[in-house]
C-alpha cells in the first residue's frame, strides 16, 4: 500500500446503554484482530452506560491511542458520530457499530481501495446479516459498488451500509458531518456527500456482519417510523436531489412497505430487498 501512512485510520465505534457487553467486545475484537489493525480509536459513549459496558472499555483504553469519548446525556446515533469524526486524530476513518463484526481483512481491503483510488471518498462493502451469533446468517445485501451505479440507486434506497464504511474524514466534514436524523443519519450523510461531489463505492465482497435482532421487521413498520422516513425524503428535495416526482414515488413506495403487515414485510425484504445466506465467511 505504499507509504507508511497509507495504514493509518481510526476505528469509530459509537455505544450506548442497551447495548449488550458482549456485542461490544465482538465488535472490539474484531477491530484488533484486523490484517491491518486500527491505529487509533474512538468509542463514542452516548449518554450514561451500565456497569459492565464500562468496564469493558476501561480494560481497552489501557491501550496506546484508545479515546473513549463521553456524551453527559443520551443525544442519538447523528450527534454522536458528529462528535466522534470531530475527535478522530487520523484522515480515514473507519466505522463500525457496538453490535456488528467486521470480516479481518475488512479494513486492509478498504485501506488498499482508497489508496488506489484518492477521488473516492467513502467506501462500503457488501454485509451479511445475522441473528444472535455469526452463524445465524439470515441474508446477504448486495450493494451497487461504482459511483455511476450508486448515484441512481441513492434516489430510491440508502446505497451503502453505515456500519460498513470507510471514509475520509475531509469529505465528511465538507459535507456537513452528521445530522441529528432518527433512522436516517447513515441516509442524510450519504446523499449529501453525493451532492457535495464527492465519489463513493463499495466493495462486492461480504465483508461486514450487521446484527439485525429478531424484531428487525417489526421496528420497520407503523407511522413513527415512516413520519421519521418522510421528514428525510422532505429534506432530499430541500437539497435538491430528489425532484417532487423522485419524492413521491420514494415516499409512496416506502409508505407501502413500512404500514403493511410485519409479516408481509419480512417476505418482501428477504425475497425482494434482500438475499437469502447461510454460510459464515470471516
Amino acid at each position: 500500500m505504499g507509504d507508511k501512512t497509507c495504514y493509518e485510520y481510526t476505528a469509530l465505534v459509537p455505544v450506548y446503554a442497551k447495548d449488550r457487553p458482549e456485542w461490544l467486545e465482538l465488535a472490539l475484537t474484531s477491530l484488533s484482530n484486523q490484517t491491518v489493525p486500527p491505529t487509533h480509536w474512538v468509542v463514542v459513549a452516548d449518554g450514561p452506560l451500565t456497569p459492565e459496558l464500562d468496564r469493558l472499555l476501561d480494560s481497552y483504553s489501557k491501550q496506546e491511542n484508545f479515546h473513549v469519548c463521553r456524551i453527559a446525556s443520551n443525544v442519538g446515533l447523528g450527534r454522536a458520530l458528529a462528535v466522534g469524526v470531530e475527535n478522530c486524530a487520523t484522515e480515514l476513518i473507519a466505522r463500525l457499530d457496538a453490535d456488528d463484526y467486521a470480516v479481518e481483512t475488512r479494513c486492509a481491503t478498504q485501506l488498499e481501495y482508497l489508496n488506489r483510488h484518492p477521488e473516492v471518498a467513502a467506501v462500503g462493502t457488501n454485509v451479511v446479516e445475522f441473528i444472535d451469533t455469526l452463524d445465524r446468517v439470515v441474508s446477504e445485501v448486495k450493494l451497487p459498488t461504482t459511483h455511476d451505479e450508486i448515484l441512481p440507486y441513492a434516489k430510491r434506497r440508502n446505497p451503502m451500509r453505515h456500519p460498513a464504511l470507510m471514509y475520509r474524514k475531509s469529505a465528511v466534514v465538507a459535507a456537513g458531518n452528521y445530522r441529528d436524523f432518527r433512522y436516517g443519519q447513515d441516509y442524510d450523510l450519504v446523499v449529501r456527500l453525493l451532492m457535495s461531489g464527492a465519489r463513493l463505492s463499495n466493495l462486492n465482497e461480504n465483508l461486514t456482519y450487521m446484527r439485525v435482532g429478531e424484531d428487525f421487521y417489526r421496528r420497520r413498520g407503523g407511522w413513527k417510523y415512516l413520519k421519521a422516513i418522510l421528514k428525510l425524503k422532505r429534506e432530499f428535495v430541500r437539497y435538491r436531489f430528489y425532484s417532487y416526482s423522485d419524492f413521491v414515488v420514494a415516499a409512496l413506495g416506502h409508505a407501502v412497505i413500512i404500514l403493511i403487515p410485519t409479516s408481509a414485510r419480512e417476505c418482501i425484504y428477504r425475497r425482494v430487498l434482500r438475499r437469502s445466506g447461510r454460510k459464515v465467511i470471516r
